[in-house]
């Protein structure tokens, strides 16, 4: 679900929205369903939860694109690279 909000429909609401309130927008939708995903007591609600869940992670491409833009071009592959790496240390040191 996160994929296809963030390859199809962030395109169309992001520039829509903003950057900046993007990023409020998802990270509060992020954080709140997050939280009900650890209180759904049945299968079937972390499904329903998902649909309107997954549009938290338009945050993310919106915070690449201001970063992007408040970097100049030649230190581009060095933000991008800093960004992979936080992700990529987030994603280990995140519980599972």
């Amino acid at each position: 679900m996160a994929a296809a909000v963030q390859g199809l429909l962030a395109r169309r609401i992001i520039p829509a929205l903003g950057e900046r309130r993007s990023i409020v927008i998802g990270l509060c939708n992020a954080t709140f369903f997050m939280s009900l995903y650890g209180l759904a007591t049945q299968g079937w609600m972390v499904y329903v939860l998902l649909v309107v869940g997954s549009f938290g992670s338009i945050a993310m491409p919106a915070i690449q694109g201001l970063i992007s833009r408040s970097v100049p071009p030649d230190e581009q592959g060095a933000v991008q690279g800093s960004l992979s790496s936080l992700s990529s240390v987030a994603g280990i040191i995140a519980p599972r």
